[in-house]
């Protein structure tokens, strides 16, 4: 979901994830779940003669949630900062929003394992950042 700001470069976006990662890989039967919260700020906007919205944009947030590390066994809590990095291509008159971005998180992950509490870098919010993801959205306007 996205919300506009007061400012008409900038807007938010919030976004619930199921962590599929461990099952597309065959080492999970159980996704995990994350939220992420992002400000973002559009560096480039072009509004063509068309009815078409193009614009790049990039942002900082953070994210949290309940998933499994890569390489890791079982599911612990990830809190992580975020940056984003993508492109939104909207439809006003359909009000349709596409976006495709990337986003590299980086914090700790904690998982219990035989009674004790471990910290560790939260290695799939790095790994993952190389993968873009692809939302549709609808846009209010």
């Amino acid at each position: 979901m996205l919300a506009a700001t007061s400012d008409d470069r900038e807007f938010n976006s919030f976004t619930l994830y199921a962590d599929m990662s461990e099952v597309f890989a065959g080492r999970s039967s159980r996704p995990g779940a994350k939220f992420n919260f992002s400000r973002n700020i559009m560096i480039l906007d072009i509004e063509p003669q068309e009815k078409e919205d193009f614009s790049l944009f990039a942002g900082a947030g953070v994210s949290a949630g309940w998933v499994q590390d890569y390489g890791r066994q079982g599911f612990g809590v990830a809190a992580a900062l975020s940056g984003s990095f993508g492109a939104n291509l909207a439809f006003p008159e359909r009000h349709i929003l596409i976006t495709v971005a990337a986003t590299l998180e980086a914090g700790p992950w904690i998982h219990k394992d035989k009674g004790e509490y471990n910290m560790f870098l939260y290695r799939s919010g790095i790994y993952q950042g190389i993968y873009p993801h692809i939302s549709i959205s609808y846009l209010f306007r």
